[in-house]
């Protein structure tokens, strides 16, 4: 540095920096793929749900049951249970909050002056007219059903107007597959080379995939499933001249809409159409669809044939799109805060969050997480990916910001 007088007279002046050139080591910033968002020493968690910067928490001490509305990374005030063994945080359609135990459900909220519990619902009506609700539009609600052991789904709309069905599907690949193991073939093979099944379970899965694809509103399985019906009308025509009764196990058959009529024929394997239909329901997997409220429409997410379908707040079918991710779709995941809507797949060993929007079926790679496997309970809130790991015999909390997934943006 180099002080130098001016004189007054002088108006203007020049100064001239030298430049100095130094030469560093490159420096390398890192961050850590995930963040520590809540541990309690010896305190196991047993549920929570991130709010606007809080995590409201059901967790165990000692012998003792406690709700409590913690910060990130600390513990905040605790509330004392008086519930047997509390097993789940919910929050209906209508917001409200609830602590679930095995045998009932208790409605609670937070105030100024502490914990408040409201009501004690019966685990029976909660399960029967709180759970299934799945959207809210002024005096409308949409509720969901799974049916004969989650093969059949449906959405109804109920209002002052008498109940409206909105949406429906049923497990038609499996129905098919039940009907050829009992009629069609009459002795379980299969279909491809002949080969014996002795697994009624191994026989749906070849049959609903290998021979149908995994889309049961492609064409191909519709002209298929159109030529079986024909084929089984014919079946049932000759049974019924050569039987004098029908089958008494009419009850076990699914609705003619989604499924072949019952049949009189036992074919010679002794095993009737409802005997093969009652194991396939017993053995085959559930359907995987779930539905969500985003502003003023439901979203049906069917993550079994890759469909999304968005409905307005009075039913009504607005778009319907399917969409492409890399692995199997294993849960799909809304942020609370948000509304967005995230799949989580698996590929091999690698397990990835996807960004969905539903009303194009545009998906955006958002992370890969491998240590997903070995978390349990992952929420999404506000950008952040919540998951709970076992740490020391004990459950705490972890967060991953996602990437944005932005679907709207205008394009050049």
């Amino acid at each position: 540095m180099e002080w130098r007088t001016v004189s007054l007279k002088e108006k203007s002046y020049l100064i001239i920096l030298d430049t100095k050139v130094q030469e560093i080591e490159s420096v390398v910033i890192t961050r850590r793929n995930s963040e520590e968002a809540l541990d309690i020493q010896n305190v196991n968690i047993i549920d929570y749900q991130p709010l606007d910067g809080a995590i409201l928490t059901l967790k165990k001490k000692q012998r003792n049951y406690y709700l409590g509305m913690d910060s990130i990374r600390r513990e905040g005030e605790s509330y004392l249970l008086d519930i047997d063994r509390p097993q789940e945080l919910f929050f209906d359609c209508l917001k409200s909050a609830y602590i679930l135990s095995s045998d009932s459900a208790h409605q609670f909220v937070l105030t100024d002056s502490g914990l408040v519990m409201l009501s004690v619902v019966p685990m029976s009506l909660f399960d029967l007219y709180i759970r299934p609700c799945v959207s809210h539009f002024d005096n409308r609600l949409v509720y969901e059903s799974f049916k004969r052991l989650n093969k059949e789904y449906s959405l109804t709309i109920h209002s002052k107007m008498p109940t409206k069905l909105i949406f429906q599907k049923f497990d038609l690949i499996g129905y098919q597959g039940a009907y050829e193991a009992s009629v069609a073939i009459g002795k379980m093979v299969d279909p491809l080379d002949g080969d014996t099944l002795k697994d009624p379970f191994y026989l749906a899965t070849k049959q609903k995939r290998d021979v149908y694809g995994r889309h049961d509103s492609e064409g191909a399985f519709s002209r298929a499933r159109s030529e079986q019906r024909i084929a089984e009308m014919k079946e049932e025509a000759m049974a019924k001249a050569t039987f004098t009764k029908e089958s008494p196990n009419n009850s076990d058959n699914p609705p003619t809409t989604s499924g072949p009529r019952t049949s009189a024929w036992t074919n010679s394997s002794g095993k009737s159409y409802a005997s093969a239909m009652a194991a396939y329901i017993l053995l085959s997997k559930p359907l995987e669809i779930t539905t969500f409220q985003l502003n003023d429409f439901s979203v049906v997410v069917d993550y079994d044939s890759n469909v999304v379908h968005v409905l307005d707040h009075y039913g009504f079918l607005i778009t319907e799109s399917s969409f492409e991710v890399s692995g199997d779709v294993k849960n799909v995941l809304q942020d609370k805060a948000t509304g967005e809507l995230y799949l989580y797949t698996r590929d091999g060993k690698n397990h990835k969050v996807y960004g969905i929007d539903p009303f194009t079926g545009r998906t955006v790679y958002l992370k890969n997480f491998g240590g997903m496997p070995h978390t349990k309970h992952a929420i999404i809130y506000d950008g952040y990916l919540y998951y709970k790991l076992l740490e020391r015999d004990f459950y705490g909390i972890n967060r991953v910001r996602l990437p944005n997934s932005i679907f709207y943006a205008e394009e050049d």
